[in-house]
């Protein structure tokens, strides 16, 4: 029975990452911060404590059932070497992260909204791209220690190969119209999201993060910005602007 119970759980550590990728752009989630450390060789699968620290980011359940019984954990650290060995090739560097931006009152000369100074990009090299609280992640994570939550950390930012400047919104008029209605300004500014579309090129380091206590440690990536999307809302279901999107395809 201990065996049948143990091939079952094997399996189902071993097959759980390829099914979750199911987009090409993923959020940068503790989870897929930390498969993107494994598919750039950024941490040493025969270490006890880079396993242990991955299973305890993404299989709390397993932890909390088996972490006492030292022959199951054994196998079960043995199943997690093998999803990381097979899958790490497979885990997507490509990720999309939000940031929220304040715009002003539509430019109908330019037709944009302008980006307050406060929340616009200029020229800028070096972008953060995940703030994960490991108090929020699960029962588990507080549970890591400070010297493994080096191993793979909650936070992480992306060096990029250009500058990126971002200081106005394109909005057709018509899609500007309905928005402005729909939200109308607060303290003299309306809230919009740009959603980021990134692809990492490779691991530069693993640091320090100042003195944050849920947020220790931040990754760093190089990487390129392969496009943008904004929208009126953090769902992402009322776009404002999308490259080449035709003017039906608007949320509005």
């Amino acid at each position: 029975m201990r065996i049948f119970i143990l091939t079952l759980l094997s399996l189902f550590v071993f097959n759980l990452p390829a099914m979750a990728q199911t987009e090409t752009y993923v959020p940068t989630t503790w989870t897929n911060l930390a498969r993107a450390i494994w598919h750039f060789d950024g941490a040493d699968a025969a270490a006890v404590p880079a396993i242990d620290t991955m299973l305890r980011i993404t299989e709390c359940g397993i932890v909390k059932k088996y972490a006492t019984d030292d022959f199951a954990w054994n196998d079960i650290r043995s199943s997690m070497r093998k999803v990381i060995a097979t899958g790490k090739s497979r885990w997507p560097a490509t990720v999309r992260f939000t940031q929220a931006v304040n715009l002003e009152a539509y430019d109908f000369a330019s037709f944009s909204f302008p980006i307050t100074a406060d929340t616009d990009w200029d020229k800028v090299t070096r972008m953060q791209i995940a703030a994960n609280d490991i108090r929020q992640e699960n029962a588990c994570s507080l549970d890591i220690k400070d010297s493994d939550l080096k191993l793979l950390p909650s936070a992480a930012s992306v060096r990029l190969d250009q500058a990126f400047t971002l200081k106005t919104v394109g909005v057709l008029k018509e899609v500007a119209e309905k928005f402005v209605a729909q939200y109308p300004q607060m303290n003299g500014v309306r809230r919009a999201y740009v959603t980021f579309y990134v692809t990492l090129d490779d691991l530069l380091e693993i640091r320090d993060n100042g003195n944050d206590p849920y947020q220790p440690y931040m990754a760093e990536f190089r990487g390129r910005i392969d496009k943008i999307e904004v929208h009126a809302d953090l769902q992402r279901q009322k776009p404002l602007f999308i490259p080449a999107m035709p003017p039906r395809h608007s949320g509005y």
